[in-house]
Parts: structure tokens; sequence; C-alpha cells
């Protein structure tokens, strides 16, 4: 049987500043932020403009979300993954309760007949796609 000769890579438990990464996962990510963003923009434009008088109107509110879920990436790359790990208890009670909340009238908004929205005045979370993760 014949060894590779390729080593492995022994990471120590010193982080580089600013935290280690994946720079390929991270370059993919921002590619598919990319594409997103234009299918958007080819898909929406003629509706957008009948619509809101402006063919750029989804665009805009997709780049906005966009910026920020790459900000909160950003964070994310900052945070050790240990701290997770130490969250993650209260995390999944805190989305427990967030569940079951959906589920009592005046807090879970009703839409198209379904009741799985949290309105929060200025925007609607739904608790489900955090559940996900």
């Amino acid at each position: 049987m014949r060894r590779s000769k390729n080593k492995l890579r022994v990471h120590s438990k010193k982080s580089t500043p600013g935290g280690a990464y994946d720079k390929t996962l991270l370059g993919l990510t921002l590619l598919l932020t990319i594409l997103g963003l234009i299918a958007v923009t080819d898909a929406s434009a003629p509706q957008a403009l009948s619509r809101f008088g402006d063919a750029y109107f989804f665009i805009k509110q997709q780049l906005v979300w966009g910026v920020l879920g790459l900000v909160g990436l950003f964070v994310g790359i900052k945070i050790h993954y240990s701290y997770w790990k130490k969250m993650a208890g209260l995390m999944f009670g805190v989305l427990i309760i967030l569940l079951i909340a959906v589920l009592i009238p005046g807090i879970g908004s009703k839409v198209l007949g379904a009741r799985r929205w949290i309105d929060l005045g200025f925007f609607s979370i739904q608790p489900s796609e955090i559940a996900k993760l």
C-alpha cells in the first residue's frame, strides 16, 4: 500500500486576525448573491414597471436585504463556532416560543389563511424559516 504524499493540514487553535474562513465558500456565496440579484432584475422588471412605475422597484428591495445578509455574514465570520454551541440550547428555546407564539391570535398574523408570521410593525418574521437552520 502506498502512502499519499499529501500531508494533512493541521489547524492550530490560534485564529488569524479577523477569524479564519473558507475563501472559496465566501466567493461562491457572493457570486450566487450577485446572480440572484441579476435574476430578480430580469424577471421582475416588467411587473415592477406596471405595478409601481419603477422597473427597479424589486431589485432595490432585494439589494437592501442582500446587503443586510452580507453584513450578517461578515458579523457571523467574526464569531467563533464554539459560541454557537454554547448558545444552541437558549436559541432553541426561544425558537420554540416563537413557533408557539405564531398560533396565538393577536401575535401571529394570518396571511392567505395560514398563521405563520409575527408582525413586528416595521417588518414581519416567519419563525419556521429560522427553524430550518
